[in-house]
């Protein structure tokens, strides 16, 4: 199999062991015809939808759409089909003499989860793979009426049975076969599975740098039930969940596209800045080691003015790879929380503004500027 392309990704020929099949597009790069078994021509809308289907063998198969260019008409011959969509779902498709000849059961989703179908008396439910494609209909009796198996693009390998369905590659999701075309109808566009390509151009060029492309060449893991742009898979939305928020939808394009998206292991917490009521000091006198007076300058507690408690003293911590067992709580809490505070309280330039800001920053009354109390230095 060999194909030919110009510079606008267009296909112009398929040879596919000796058979030549050519294709043609209008200047909005729409088929325009295909020649494979005779020529079928196409011709397209304002908006870029197909609106008539011209057959080798002379039928004309003509479609009308609503404002949201979804697909309302359907008509081939004498015959015409009416879809009745509950927004994005196909609930019926009614005759020219606006008799119910197909009823879907859906599921309450945006694109479509189809159940079962009700067809001429018969009723028949659909069973699906993990991607959506249709697997099997069973009968009410939980009998196979119809079995498929397909290719990653949608080519059927192998059928058995014979129960008339529309939902087949990818139809829980509304994918639906147009006879006609034996093509896909994926509300926006139309899909051409053993090209794995579409009829028309990407209309909101999100599609990757190929505007006729399925789903970026990745069709085990997403699809396109709009036909516009391509759903990322599952893993995509609880992937980029767990990096930065402002940047989550632009995560979930990445990962669809098939870039491979890592974020750095979140940071690890600080460490408390005060561990409440530490054990009481067992050393003798009360007077831990690493404890000394300020030999720089006095701070003021105002909640202890009025006691008389004028006097600032610091602490001298360990390192922390201190081997000693004793008061190792309390040694955290010296780091975390007195070192920031002596600091301020042993400014050689003597800030007026030290007290207040060093009152404030441990919130336990251990502070080591403000807090200290006169033997036995009650903690």
């Amino acid at each position: 199999m060999t194909y030919t392309y110009d510079a606008a990704n267009e296909l112009l020929t398929e040879n596919a062991g000796g058979t030549l099949t050519t294709y043609t597009y209008d200047e909005n790069g729409n088929t325009l015809t295909t020649d494979a078994a005779g020529i079928t021509t196409l011709t397209w809308g304002y908006e870029n939808e197909l609106l008539t289907v011209f057959e080798p063998d002379g039928t004309l198969v003509t479609m009308t759409y609503d404002g949201d260019l979804k697909r309302r008409k359907r008509a081939e011959g004498s015959g015409w089909t009416t879809y009745l969509w509950d927004r994005e779902q196909v609930l019926m498709e009614l005759n020219k003499t606006g008799t119910t000849t197909v009823r879907y059961t859906q599921a309450p989703r945006g694109y479509g989860d189809v159940i079962s179908q009700r067809r001429s008396g018969v009723s028949t439910y659909w069973h699906f793979d993990a991607i959506g494609s249709m697997r099997f209909l069973t009968a009410a009796d939980q009998s196979k009426a119809i079995n498929y198996v397909y290719d990653a693009f949608g080519i059927t390998r192998s059928v058995s049975g014979t129960t008339t369905n529309r939902f087949r590659y990818i139809g829980k999701l509304g994918y639906y076969l147009e006879p006609a075309l034996g093509c896909y109808y994926l509300r926006r566009r139309y899909y051409v599975h053993w090209l794995g390509r579409f009829l028309g151009k990407d209309p909101l060029r999100q599609g990757g740098e190929n505007a006729y492309g399925y789903v970026n060449n990745r069709p085990t893991t997403a699809t396109d039930a709009s036909g516009a742009l391509p759903a990322a898979p599952w893993y995509c939305w609880l992937l980029c969940a767990s990096g930065p928020p402002a940047l989550y939808l632009t995560c979930v394009k990445l990962c669809r596209d098939g870039t491979i998206i890592l974020f750095p292991p979140p940071p690890k917490p600080p460490p408390p800045t005060v561990i409440h009521n530490p054990p009481p000091p067992p050393w003798p006198g009360g007077k831990p080691p690493w404890y000394e007076p300020n030999p720089l300058r006095t701070c003021y507690d105002p909640a202890d003015v009025v006691r008389g408690t004028l006097l600032c003293e610091r602490f001298v911590c360990p390192a922390p790879a201190d081997p000693s067992g004793v008061g190792t709580a309390y040694q955290r809490w010296c780091y975390n929380c007195v070192i920031a505070c002596s600091a301020q309280c042993t400014d050689p330039k003597g800030s007026p503004t030290a007290e207040g800001t060093c009152t404030s920053l441990c919130a336990d009354r251990h502070n080591a500027c403000v807090a200290i109390r006169p033997p036995p230095y009650v903690f």
